[in-house]
């Protein structure tokens, strides 16, 4: 919430590179009528620096700059320094408000954890619902969901990017097809005004012919009459000739069971009379059309016509094989929408499955995780209860000490311990003693141990005792293990003192301790002052210096050693840490420009976040196209992709200025040996110079020089080396076939 509330208006705000980007994206969105939209852009916007001196700040505590606590990439530095400025955020209200107007003359923008913002104008302006809503999107399924997001909308726009390459052989087929039908509609036009005119020319024709028909209408009327008069005549005729027929062909007509020979000759004569006719009307349309094809030459307008023709007959063929072409290619843009449609809907199912399972997989990963930290906090709640209990006993042996030294009989419960049992030495606790130990944990196939092993070093001071003799950290063990079979009997103890609390008891002992220097004092003034009590005192007292010097000596000793080695602890983690960081940042882009897929996923996770040393380092990778499975069950080139990308990105911490490869290209097929051929030649052409030794021609055949190596038999075997620099050669694919 309180990276929301400084962020405000610019939560929402879009990065870019230019001024000249979001004057383009403007004019989008107004020709689009898009919402309007906050753009900042790095060339143009204008920062204040950091003010150094607030990351010092120590007082109120967990005090940091808003800048600092925010995870960004190093190129969006500008856009966040001028939305966040030099605001602090701290842990309460009370805090936030000393450091923003108490703090001297200078005042300061601070918000604290539950959102309540303190301006440098003196504006206080606290959380609400709406900001608890908008601070709701830091959550990590609000970033899954926005990274389901862009993966598909870089696909929706992969799928743009098809469609616009087929739209525009689409759109030149469209083009040349509005040119053939223009074309057409030129022909028919000039078709119809020739056909007009030609009609013309019939029907004055026509007009004409009737005109001749009228004037042999007498002549024919005069030779309808004969031909009736001899129609009757042939009637008769056929009649009698039926007759003559039907005895003739009697016999033949119950043969065929016809009723008269006429039957069938009408029958078998009727089709061929048919056929005659037509062939009579389709010559007598041919003379026709001849005589008009002859007129119309003689008028020299066939050759025109003939013209016309022909360009509508090529226009018409021109139009329908476009037409034809054009149910081609929609066929063709059809079936390819189908597939394109049957793709998306598999990948969509497996997009749905990998989400699904990548879901499970970060539920698992971060219960792990929220075990693994549960885990260390009880293990570090077991060594301060371990601490608390060492100091008790420490303070144990020295009351046990004390009675003795002082000559005080305590009640022991039965055998229960004793007097006697009882030792003199001074003992240290476990906060004077430096020992650490860290443990060297193997990892499985899928880690990569980036852990290093820290010997157990301990500080062997030794103490004191009454007697001179000096007590190890051993000794002392066997000291608390033997007082801890002691058992007290309290019964001697009234019933008051069972029940006081330590407060009670801590007076109590304040009290009895001045009462015994009182009955001290008391026992120095009756005593007989003679010479032996004083050496023995002064020796006593001597001793007691001594041992009370050494005791201070090794103290400071092991505080020493415990500065040292805190020293080296954090040199150790600042240098593993800075080499963690810089190698978890780099290795995802590394690995994509490897694999030459904005799909493909690189990451490393530590299994222990406040000492990554002691533990182990697991690195995942996705090859693109695939689900997530553990580094074990990849294939040969994929694991030797994902090695090659660690040690380009171990490479990228303290570059060397060569580096050195060894048939690296082994396990690879030629796809991968062309994306990590093509990567090395990049990289080598700005960051590093690398040298490969490969025995396969597509790799070697894309370096800039070769060297080869071979020998030359004789009495004694030795070898020799051709060189041959590739930089003359303008085609790169012929180099395969050149041999050195």
């Amino acid at each position: 919430m309180a990276i929301t509330k400084v962020l405000g208006r610019n939560m929402d705000s879009i990065v870019v590179e230019r001024e000249t980007t979001v004057q383009s994206c403007l004019r989008y969105m107004k020709e689009h009528r898009y919402e309007p939209e906050t753009f900042l852009p790095l060339d143009y916007i204008k920062v204040t620096p950091i003010n150094e001196q607030l990351r010092e700040l120590q007082e109120p505590k967990n005090v940091k700059l808003i800048l600092d606590v925010i995870k960004y990439d190093k190129q969006y530095y500008k856009a966040l320094l001028y939305a966040c400025g030099n605001a602090l955020v701290c842990d309460n209200d009370d805090d936030a408000r000393k450091l923003a107007y108490e703090s001297g003359n200078q005042k300061n923008k601070v918000v604290s954890l539950n959102g309540t913002l303190f301006s440098k104008s003196g504006i206080i302006s606290g959380g609400s619902s709406e900001l608890k809503a908008r601070a709701k999107r830091w959550d990590e399924k609000h970033l899954d969901t926005l990274r389901l997001r862009k993966d598909k909308l870089f696909d929706e726009y992969k799928e743009q990017q098809k469609k616009k390459r087929r739209e525009a052989e689409l759109i030149n087929a469209r083009a040349q097809l509005q040119q053939l039908e223009s074309r057409l509609r030129y022909s028919k036009t000039d078709k119809e005004t020739a056909e007009k005119k030609l009609r013309i020319l019939m029907e004055k024709d026509l007009v004409d012919l009737q005109t001749k028909l009228i004037q042999y209408e007498p002549r024919i009327n005069a030779l309808q009459a004969s031909i009736d008069e001899r129609e009757k005549l042939i009637s008769k005729l056929r009649i009698e000739k039926n007759k003559i027929e039907d005895a003739v062909f009697t016999e033949f007509c119950k043969q065929i069971r016809v009723a008269n020979i006429r039957v069938y000759e009408d029958r078998e004569l009727q089709a061929a009379e048919k056929r005659a006719q037509e062939r009579l009307e389709f010559e007598n349309q041919k003379t026709k059309i001849q005589t008009m094809l002859e007129f119309e030459r003689s008028r020299d307008t066939a050759g025109h016509v003939e013209q016309i023709k022909q360009e509508v007959s090529t226009l018409e063929d021109a139009l329908q094989k476009c037409q034809k072409n054009e149910k081609k290619y929609r066929k063709i843009i059809e079936d390819l929408q189908h597939e394109i449609a049957d793709i998306k809907d598999r990948l969509l199912d497996h997009k749905k499955k990998i989400e699904f399972q990548e879901r499970e997989i970060a539920e698992c990963t971060k219960r792990a995780t929220q075990l693994n930290k549960d885990y260390n906090e009880q293990r570090k709640r077991l060594q301060l209860i371990e601490s608390d209990i060492e100091k008790l006993r420490l303070e144990r042996h020295n009351y046990y000490r004390t009675a003795k030294l002082n000559e005080i009989s305590l009640p022991f419960r039965g055998n229960a311990g004793s007097m006697a049992a009882i030792s003199l030495a001074e003992t240290s606790s476990s906060d004077d003693t430096s020992v650490v130990s860290s443990q060297t944990q193997n990892n499985s196939t899928t880690t990569i141990s980036m852990t290093q092993s820290s010997t157990t070093t301990t500080d062997s001071s030794t103490i004191s005792n009454g007697d001179g003799i000096l007590t190890s950290q051993q000794d002392t063990k066997q000291i608390y293990d033997l007082e801890d079979r002691f058992e007290l009997n309290f019964k001697r103890l009234r019933d008051d003192l069972k029940k006081i609390n330590y407060e009670q008891i801590d007076k109590e002992e304040k009290l009895l301790i001045k009462q015994l220097s009182d009955i001290e004092i008391q026992l120095q003034k009756h005593l007989p002052q003679t010479s032996t009590i004083d050496a023995r005192s002064r020796e006593v007292k001597t001793t007691f210096e001594l041992t009370n010097a050494e005791f201070e000596r090794a103290r400071n000793a092991a505080k020493r050693a415990r500065q040292a080695f805190e020293k080296v602890k954090k040199e150790r983690y600042d240098r593993f840490n800075a080499l963690y960081e810089h190698v978890s940042l780099c290795i995802d882009d590394i690995y994509k420009s490897l694999t030459n897929s904005q799909a493909a996923v690189a990451c490393l996770t530590a299994e222990d976040a406040e000492e990554p040393y002691r533990g182990g380092i697991t690195y995942n990778c996705v090859a693109p196209g695939k689900r997530f499975q553990a580094m074990e069950n990849l294939s040969g080139g994929e694991k030797t992709v994902a090695a090659i990308c660690l040690l380009f990105a171990l490479r990228s911490f303290k570059p060397a200025p060569f580096f050195l490869l060894d048939e690296v290209d082994a396990a690879l097929d030629n796809t991968n040996i062309g994306k990590v051929a093509d990567f090395i030649r990049e990289q080598s052409a700005s960051e590093f110079q690398c040298i490969v030794i490969s025995l396969k021609e597509q790799f070697y055949s894309r370096a800039d020089a070769l060297v080869g190596i071979y020998p030359e038999p004789g009495d004694c075997i030795t070898s020799h080396c051709l060189t041959l620099d590739l930089n003359q050669f303008d085609e790169r694919e012929n180099i395969a076939n050149t041999r050195s």
